[in-house]
């Protein structure tokens, strides 16, 4: 009899301890639903949220009909053509050294501010290059003011730089120190950051300085405004290599017309030189890569 009694008794037990295996945890009643629904909004609200990247932007240069030529860039910076402003147009150009990246079909890209990347075409790219034979009074292109400009050595640079040189921006003559793969030796040539002299229409010339050349076209970027093509037999080279000297017959700018004139007085060791026009006698200060022996 007592037998009888025990054995149901252990089965009941076992069938609800397997209860949970066999049939899965009983659903929540109505009452408790929304509580757990509450506790997982909670849960979610307190793990950080992971940010999306923001897209980068990729600058190109519009419409660009320059030369297709390719340039090779292996150095992690390079001068480039590059808009003036932070839209990306390239209708107002400067050349500036940037950052490289990677080079992308025919475009090399840069880094520039934030999260975005300019895109340059091969030809308007040159890789920097550590320059040599540095000394006082050197005239060099140089890396200054997030752009590009012109400056005379101060003195010759111990071993392996940097070289100190004054240039002039904004009317103002300023001093700085760059290693020497971020300047350009000027050497009175038709070539990447030089000074030249282009024509204009009625056989007067104006300032310009070169972003591309060959044998047969010269694109040059003037004081302001998009890049421009010139024939290359047409283009003369700037002579600013050598500091002239007072009385010195030379073209300066009239107000952007190169005139006949005279060099009146030195400034900041050829920094600047003060020119006296032969047409109406007046005179003005002018950045030694305006001004150039007759061409």
């Amino acid at each position: 009899m007592r037998l009888y009694f025990v054995l149901p008794l252990a089965l009941s037990v076992v069938a609800c301890a397997n209860w949970p295996k066999r049939h899965g945890t009983p659903a929540a009643t109505e009452e408790e639903a929304p509580a757990k629904k509450k506790a997982v909004a909670e849960d979610d609200e307190e793990k950080p949220k992971k940010k999306k990247k923001p897209a980068k932007k990729g600058f190109h240069w519009k419409g660009y009909a320059g030369p297709k030529a390719k340039t090779t860039v292996g150095t992690k910076m390079a001068w480039a053509v590059s808009p003036v402003g932070l839209d990306g147009n390239f209708g107002i150009a400067k050349i500036a050294l940037l950052e490289f990246i990677k080079t992308e079909g025919d475009e090399h890209v840069f880094k520039t501010t934030g999260t975005e990347q300019l895109f340059v075409p091969q030809a308007m790219v040159r890789p920097t290059e550590k320059v040599a034979g540095v000394k006082k009074g050197t005239a060099l292109f140089v890396n200054v003011a997030a752009a590009s400009g012109f400056g005379r050595a101060v003195d010759a640079p111990k071993d392996d730089g940097p070289v100190k040189f004054q240039y002039e921006w904004g009317g103002q003559v300023s001093e700085q120190e760059l290693p020497l793969d971020e300047v350009i030796l000027l050497e009175d040539k038709i070539a990447f950051g030089h000074p030249v002299a282009i024509p204009l229409p009625g056989g007067a010339r104006e300032v310009g300085t070169v972003i591309f050349s060959d044998a047969t076209d010269t694109w040059v970027l003037r004081e302001t405004g998009a890049p421009e093509k010139y024939p290359t037999a047409d283009v003369r080279a700037m002579k600013v290599s050598k500091p002239l000297k007072k009385g010195d017959k030379v073209l300066a700018p009239s107000p952007f017309e190169l005139k006949p004139g005279r060099v009146v007085d030195i400034l900041e060791n050829g920094v600047r030189y003060k020119v006296k026009a032969d047409e109406g006698g007046k005179e003005e200060t002018f950045s030694f890569h305006k001004v150039t022996a007759p061409l």
